[in-house]
Parts: C-alpha cells; structure tokens; sequence
C-alpha cells in the first residue's frame, strides 16, 4: 500500500480524534488504510518514518489549553513535520460503566488526562474523592472498562465509545458546555 494513502490516527475509532479523522481527514486525503495507535508521540513516529503519510492528533481544547504531547511532538520534529489542516469539534464527554454500575458504587475514573482535566469538577461535584487514573485514550479507557468487567470502574469518553464497547451512559454531558477541541492533520514538510 502507497505511504501517501496511509494515516496514523490517535486514540481509537471511537475517541473523538478518530471521530476527527473520519468526518473531516480521511475522505479528503483520499486515506484508504487508518492506523489507530494509543500514544501521540508514536502517530510522529509514523510519519516521520514515512509508515504513514499523515496523522491526526489533538492539539489544543477550549476548555484546557494546548496538549502538552503534541505541542512537544511538534517542536521535537519541527524541521520536518508540518501542520496541513485542522478541525475544531464540540467534544461530549459521558461517563460510562459496564451493565449494573451505579455512580454511588464508581471507585475509579478511566480516561485520557484531557478529559479528566475537562470533566474535574463535574467529578469533584458528583463523584467527590473518587481515584482519577489516566489512560492513553478515551476510547481505550472505556475499552479497559468492559475488559475488566466491574462494577466498581467507569471510564469518560465520547458516547460512541459506550455504543462500540457495550457500556452503559451512567451520566451524559460531564464535561464543560463549551468544549472544543481542535485536531491537526500533521504530515512531512515535503507532503502537499
């Protein structure tokens, strides 16, 4: 398969940097081949490889600033990756849990440290001295939690996250009303 229709995209199908991907990038850079991979830095690597001829990251949220892992990609690789486009998406975060959970039984919150960032005082309020763990998207936070099956984990993601992995919406909207983040289409200086 040709470099130029390959695209390294962070997070899952169901993180909203897929989400991204798919309703902005990958139709119009013509991308027959998606790689998901869980850390920003590795969609870089990819493209400056040239396993991938583009990658999709989150660069900066309205409610949070900028992301401080792709800032860092983007000024450790400056001299060959360039930014070719963005999209800034409402992100809509949920908190989800497998089939039974309850909020009153939730020992520790799942997701990427944005969202744990975005969602802190909805969790501060709702959820007081709950345990926050980080994890390298929201789409595999919630993946983690329908993995281990327990009543005790839930994860913040998009809703498309709880359709994919078969969790449950335990609260919709836990993020800030205004929130939008913007993601990049980052390719070789050399790619047009």
């Amino acid at each position: 398969m040709e470099k130029e229709r390959t695209m390294a995209v962070f997070g899952g199908m169901d993180s909203n940097t897929g989400k991204a991907a798919q309703k902005h990038f990958v139709t119009q850079y013509k991308a027959d081949r998606v790689t998901y991979v869980s850390e920003i830095a590795e969609v870089f690597q990819k493209v400056v490889s040239g396993e991938c001829a583009w990658g999709v990251v989150p660069s900066a949220n309205s409610y949070t600033g900028a992301v401080e892992a792709t800032e860092s990609a983007l000024g450790m690789y400056q001299d060959v990756i360039k930014i070719h486009d963005q999209v800034r998406l409402q992100i809509q975060h949920c908190l989800m849990g497998v089939s039974g959970a309850t909020l009153e039984g939730i020992r520790e919150v799942w997701s990427h440290e944005q969202a744990l960032k975005q969602c802190r005082e909805w969790l501060r309020d709702h959820m007081g001295s709950v345990i926050q763990k980080n994890k390298p998207s929201t789409a595999l936070a919630a993946e983690a939690v329908a993995q281990e099956r327990d009543f005790n984990y839930a994860a913040i993601a998009p809703p498309e996250a709880a359709r994919a992995y078969n969790l449950t919406i335990l609260a919709d909207s836990i993020g800030p009303g205004e929130n939008e983040t913007e993601f990049v289409l980052i390719g070789l200086k050399t790619e047009e």
